[in-house]
């Protein structure tokens, strides 16, 4: 059991990472305002880091990174014996350093760079959507196994599974963003719960 002390850093890492995933959600829909040269459905996130604009999309990876990281404290506050709460919590520390390192090689920059980019943002959401998916499924609290968190993560498995498909099609921009913003909601459903549950 948390003593109180532990339990106050847990809630306070609970509302950074909501803050930060909204924070992060909010620069990219900004991004769609400012920069509607760039077409949804056929231009992929990571563009958006090239331009005038850039360092918003800059922030956005800094954002999320930040949520994720939080996240994963609170996760050892709250859930820190198991072999699924261990994995969920390196997984979200590592898509952390993928979005970091997405942040810091922007696509587009050089080859190097591109190559760089391009696996840290696939590394990062191959293991959120793993993470995903083994939290709802497999995770020992009953809480976190809700049918809202499991249908969301569900969408998410379906949506990685079809973005290699789309990769090159004129929809790419579309089925990534689809994904993202599954990911999303199931993070900050996820941190909710937690703070639902830890009350």
């Amino acid at each position: 059991m948390p003593s109180g002390a532990a339990r106050a850093a847990g809630r306070v890492m609970r509302g950074v990472a909501l803050a930060a995933l909204a924070g992060s959600g909010a620069a990219v829909l900004a991004l769609h305002a400012l920069r509607p040269d760039l077409q949804p459905w056929g231009h992929r996130l990571s563009e958006y880091a090239n331009g005038p604009w850039g360092w918003l999309m800059v922030a956005a990876f800094l954002g999320m990174a930040a949520g994720l990281v939080a996240l994963a404290v609170a996760v050892a506050v709250h859930r820190r014996s198991g072999v699924v709460p261990l994995v969920v919590r390196r997984g979200l520390e590592f898509a952390a350093v993928g979005l970091l390192l997405s942040a810091v090689f922007p696509t587009g920059a050089s080859p190097a760079q591109e190559i760089v980019h391009s696996r840290a943002s696939a590394v990062a959401t191959v293991t959120l959507t793993v993470v995903a998916v083994l939290w709802s499924v497999w995770s020992p609290a009953a809480a976190d196994r809700d049918t809202g968190q499991r249908a969301v993560a569900a969408g998410v498995a379906v949506m990685a599974l079809a973005s290699p498909l789309l990769h090159d099609t004129p929809l790419t921009g579309l089925g990534q963003r689809l994904l993202w913003a599954l990911l999303g909601v199931w993070l900050a459903g996820a941190a909710w719960r937690l703070r639902r549950t830890a009350a």
